[in-house]
């Protein structure tokens, strides 16, 4: 496949928005174009789970992930349940530079995706989805809306209302924007 081109599709968001489940279900509904779900692994239990291991980790999936695409031994369409964007929301909201710093960097050393969807509900549908939220996590709710209107990442999505609905908005906006890619 040496010369294909894979276009990413990017699902970001809180957590508690329902991220994993559109990802999952918006690859199901693209099959037709060869789309593949890509989802964060978990850290290792013995890791850190100190925001900057976190960052580093994530940072290395992703460039994985950026060299598979670039090879095009990856699949034509990959749906990512987050992308750089995470860096820099959890980079906002512990203000620290380091993070704010690999987060600009991982945006121009990684692929563009061809859309970016922001999944956003209430503060309290997410603190009901998600009671175990650190207070980074909470912290992140209001720094995902902030930066997403401020760099206009793409189009937020009401995850406030049943999952297919959801998912039929995200799919139709991956297909219009699909149609578009390389």
């Amino acid at each position: 496949r040496g010369d294909a081109v894979t276009a990413l599709t990017v699902v970001e968001g809180a957590d508690g928005t329902g991220k994993s489940t559109v990802v999952r279900a918006l690859a199901v509904a693209l099959a037709d174009l060869g789309a593949r779900a890509w989802h964060h692994g978990p850290p290792l239990p013995m890791r850190p789970r100190d925001p900057w291991s976190m960052a580093l980790h994530y940072a290395a999936e992703r460039a994985s992930l950026a060299a598979a695409m670039r090879e095009g031994t990856e699949a034509p369409v990959v749906i990512a349940d987050r992308w750089w964007h995470t860096a820099a929301v959890f980079g906002a909201v512990r203000v620290s530079f380091a993070e704010i710093d690999l987060a600009a960097a991982e945006e121009k050393a990684l692929p563009a995706p061809v859309l970016v969807v922001i999944l956003d509900a209430p503060d309290a549908v997410l603190a009901a989805r998600r009671p175990d939220a650190s207070p980074d996590e909470v912290g992140a709710r209001t720094a995902y809306r902030r930066h997403a209107r401020r760099w206009q990442w793409g189009p937020v999505v009401n995850a406030n209302r049943p999952v297919a609905e959801v998912i039929a908005e995200v799919e139709a906006l991956a297909r219009r924007a699909l149609r578009g890619a390389p």
